[in-house]
């Protein structure tokens, strides 16, 4: 709940906020939970636009909404009204998603760009891209009594046998 209760000290609430803490595998599952996401929103988006005829237009419309709303916000970091024309002809982001329909706010951290292989193809991005194949997870076995995970990563032939780095099958674990 660290997350929501940052941006409660700010006064940033009703936002949709995931807190992801899965120790070394924090990134990686931050990554991954991204990627479902976008793999299940591509499809509900491309279902909702299909069976309810959504248009590009009506996307920009939100925009030029959204920064008419700024101009009045004195802690906007943006207090500039754009014009449709402007922002359907801005660079596109991520389809349907123009530069200026994103969010300008940017602080320090590391970020991976996420698209479905249309999106990505559509924008002619191929050569750039990396294929997620792949993204696995899993829960340790259970054990009755487990104080520590074994190590289960093989010894070298030549690594002395001391009780710091025996096997995992060595009696004691």
């Amino acid at each position: 709940m660290i997350s929501q209760r940052m941006l409660a000290k700010i006064g940033q609430t009703g936002i949709p906020v995931v807190n992801v803490a899965n120790a070394c595998a924090t990134g990686a599952t931050a990554f991954r939970d991204a990627w479902m996401t976008i793999k299940a929103v591509v499809q509900i988006g491309v279902e909702h636009a299909r069976n309810h005829g959504t248009t590009f237009k009506q996307f920009a419309k939100v925009s030029v909404k959204n920064h008419h709303h700024s101009t009045m916000n004195p802690k906007s970091m943006y207090r500039v009204e754009t014009p449709l024309e402007e922002d359907m002809g801005a660079e596109i982001i991520s389809c349907p998603n123009t530069k200026l329909m994103c969010s300008i706010n940017v602080d320090s951290s590391a970020a991976a760009v996420l698209a479905s292989e249309a999106t990505t193809k559509r924008l002619g991005l191929m050569d750039r891209a990396v294929k997620v194949r792949a993204s696995e997870m899993g829960s340790n076995p259970f054990m009755a009594r487990q104080l520590a995970m074994p190590d289960f990563s093989p010894l070298p032939a030549w690594a002395p046998k001391t009780p710091m780095n025996k096997p995992a099958s060595a009696p004691g674990i």
